[in-house]
């Protein structure tokens, strides 16, 4: 199980877009690997979730859901 655990203050789809290329320059296989993804409910990251992994499953957290 890999897992991923970010903290950031910006909440822009530029911020999530940083993110993942960031990711991917580190771990370049990992785009057309994954294939289960959870996160919050925060639209952004949902959105560039689904621009950069369309094949994975993208789910909000529980916890988040809770809320």
């Amino acid at each position: 199980i890999a897992m991923i655990f970010i903290l950031c203050e910006s909440r822009s789809s530029n911020m999530y877009r940083a993110i993942w290329n960031k990711i991917i320059e580190l771990v370049p296989m990992l785009q057309h690997n994954i294939k289960f993804i959870m996160s919050d409910y925060e639209m952004a990251a949902m959105k560039v979730i689904n621009e950069y992994f369309p094949a994975a499953e993208a789910h909000g957290c529980w916890f988040h859901y809770n809320q």
